[in-house]
């Protein structure tokens, strides 16, 4: 995949953080504080724009003899 990332706005930093922790029950929360100012952290959104499988070159459907990537429409 190939992917561009950019940092989750200000004012939808504190909602973000939470639906983050809540899927990772049992790891450490992070509040905004820690995700701002002189943090070391920050919470980004990623959106791919790009994704490929790979398809072995012996695959008896779509192999060409080496390995190679194919392009999925998203």
């Amino acid at each position: 995949m190939a992917a561009r990332a950019h940092p989750v706005p200000e004012d939808e930093l504190a909602y973000c953080a939470d639906v983050y922790s809540q899927r990772l029950s049992g790891l450490r929360r992070f509040g905004v504080e820690a995700l701002t100012g002189d943090a070391d952290l920050r919470l980004c959104r990623v959106r791919v724009t790009e994704h490929s499988v790979l398809i072995g070159g012996s695959d008896p459907t779509y192999g060409r003899g080496v390995d190679s990537r194919s392009a999925v429409t998203l």
